[in-house]
């Protein structure tokens, strides 16, 4: 997330000199894509997934940023609507400017979502869900790029100057290829639907996380990971078993009647899958029956 800050930072110090707000959106698609690239490279899941997230993702991404920068900050001027935006902000723009940019971001890691539950599903193999999305992205990715080479050519020709492209795949798509998009989209949606975490990608609100805590039939344990107060929220709102910290150290424990091959798992997970958070596993203590069986593994297992 700081990555994803610091970058649009920078775009935000370039478009002070080139008073061209248009590179947000070039921003935009490069970050989505590039996190899917990060995914693929870093996650824990079988490779052909995250193989193919990373192709999918970085395509789109790439040829997206490349379009968003050659058609409409190189040599352009700024676009309408961020015309409009600094004219309402006035003397503020440039400060305004700043979070709008950094909104951006945030955004960028959210809707990333589905590409991290793709990278992470463990199961080898292609299952039909992925096939279906990647149909559907195919799809969405071949009318993107024929209808911006539609616009092009209407832009080209003097005479339609002035006016609104109505011809070809464009009158579907309007500006900036709103309905191509939506369908690349839903073929990205139905990658990450496939892992068996998938349906978290469907978690918009409040209320959707309200009701997934009632469902303890289904769900054995929940790990937040967050602030002292999102980590009570989730405490006192659920009978789901909360593995619930925040503060302290954090230490894994195995004992010697313990499935090994989970804990093996389990020991790497609680530390490789995201150092950086506040429950990342500190100590691992294991019982003195068991420790060379599990401590071998662990030390052998690929954790990429």
């Amino acid at each position: 997330m700081w990555i994803l800050a610091e970058k649009r930072l920078l775009l935000w110090l370039v478009q002070l000199r080139t008073r061209n707000a248009g590179l947000v959106d070039v921003g935009w698609a490069a970050s989505l894509g590039g996190l899917g690239v990060l995914y693929a490279l870093v996650a824990s899941g079988a490779w052909p997934d995250r193989l193919l997230v990373g192709a999918l993702a970085g395509f789109w991404g790439g040829r997206l940023a490349w379009h968003l920068l050659r058609d409409r900050v190189l040599g352009h001027p700024e676009e309408g609507r961020y015309v409009r935006l600094r004219a309402h902000w006035g003397r503020a723009a440039d400060a305004h400017f700043v979070w709008f940019f950094q909104a951006q971001a945030l955004l960028a890691a959210v809707l990333s979502l589905p590409f991290l539950l793709a990278a992470c599903d463990p199961r080898p193999g292609f299952r039909w869900l992925e096939i279906a999305g990647v149909t559907v992205w195919l799809i969405g990715i071949a009318g993107e790029a024929i209808a911006d080479h539609q616009l092009a050519r209407f832009k080209a020709d003097p005479a339609n100057r002035g006016r609104v492209c109505q011809v070809g795949l464009w009158r579907y798509s309007r500006h900036p290829n709103y309905f191509f998009e939506w369908v690349i989209w839903c073929g990205f949606a139905a990658l990450g639907l496939t892992a068996p975490t998938g349906w978290l990608a469907l978690l918009e609100t409040r209320t959707d996380v309200a009701q997934m805590l009632k469902m303890d039939k289904h769900i054995d344990l929940i790990v937040p990971r967050g602030s002292n107060a999102f980590v009570q929220y989730i405490m006192d709102n659920t009978n789901i078993p909360v593995l619930g910290h925040a503060d302290g150290i954090c230490q894994v424990y195995v004992d010697r009647q313990a499935d090994l091959d989970m804990a093996v798992r389990v020991a790497v997970d609680s530390k490789c899958q995201y150092v950086a958070v506040c429950n990342a596993a500190e100590t691992l203590l294991v019982h003195r029956a068991v420790a060379g069986d599990l401590l071998i593994p662990c030390k052998a297992l690929p954790v990429s």
